[in-house]
């Protein structure tokens, strides 16, 4: 897993942000061999909090370094979705190094840039609203009620949601059209919106399998955060406690991607994560309990 991070941090500067912002005509030709841009964004803001924790843990700074390349990368490509994961993550990861109370300054900071970043930086303003000039980011920044919806901009996905929902899901809302039902129509001479995934995977697990599917779906996911949970309170291995420490980390901003990106489709490795950690942190836990024991 340090591999990962380090390999990941040096690809983000390849095909992260980096390339979308200054050299995007050659990155797009090879995106039929490399992951998109949202794609990997999504997947930088797993890996983030994977950073974060090895650099608490072993006071390596490379870490920390890789950290905020993939964080930098991800704000350059402004990618809003990424961005939010990644505030979400490293808000986790505060909270988990220095406890509920003492972290609330940190995560006060966490806020203040990730809004910032979402309501100030130009190709975040650009992408994320159809009238940038009528929003007022101070407001927003001290009350994010005062949101106008209507201008913000969802990149056609509230079409393609609206649309699948009610082709699939509205005529069976408890067990959905099937398996590969989404998949089948987007690929199809029948799909309008020039997108082969619907860029939401609560809206294609729900639309397959409807309620039973996704709510099936959610407690898997929710088993990991209860086990990993388990295994750091009861547990004295220490890897066994890392790996707790990273489902605690990933899961919410996985939540948050599979609500306005493709995960399912586009980023599946993102999804593996929790079920790899968990696992290991299992395995670790029973391994320690066997030798006690012995």
């Amino acid at each position: 897993m340090k591999r990962t991070v380090l390999v990941t941090s040096i690809a983000a500067i390849f095909i992260g942000g980096y390339a979308e912002k200054y050299w995007s005509f050659t990155l797009k030709q090879l995106y039929p061999y490399i992951w998109s841009g949202a794609a990997f964004t999504d997947h930088s803001a797993i890996i983030t909090s994977i950073a974060l924790i090895w650099w608490s843990v072993t006071n390596k700074k490379r870490y920390l370094l890789a950290a905020l390349l993939l964080c930098i990368a991800t704000v350059l490509a402004g990618n809003r979705t990424g961005i939010t994961a990644t505030v979400i993550g490293i808000s986790l990861f505060l909270t988990f190094r220095y406890g509920t109370i003492k972290s609330i300054p940190f995560l006060f900071c966490a806020y203040i840039i990730g809004m910032s970043i979402l309501f100030l930086y130009p190709d975040v303003q650009q992408r994320m609203f159809f009238d940038p000039s009528t929003v007022d980011a101070n407001n927003i920044i001290r009350d994010p009620t005062r949101i106008d919806f209507d201008n913000i901009r969802t990149s056609g996905r509230s079409l393609i949601w609206e649309d699948l929902l009610n082709k699939f899901w509205r005529p069976q809302p408890i067990t959905g059209a099937g398996l590969g039902a989404v998949q089948n129509y987007l690929y199809s001479p029948m799909n309008m919106y020039g997108a082969n995934h619907p860029h939401s995977s609560y809206i294609e697990i729900s639309c397959d399998t409807g309620i039973i599917g996704l709510v099936l779906f959610i407690s898997i996911y929710l088993a990991c955060l209860l086990t990993a949970y388990r295994v750091f309170l009861n547990d004295t291995h220490p890897y066994a406690r890392i790996a707790s420490a990273f489902v605690f980390c990933t899961v919410p901003s996985l939540f948050f991607i599979m609500g306005f990106d493709g995960a399912i489709s586009c980023a599946t490795a993102v999804m593996q994560y929790s079920f790899i950690f968990t696992g290991i942190a299992v395995g670790l836990s029973r391994q320690d309990h066997e030798q006690y024991a012995e």
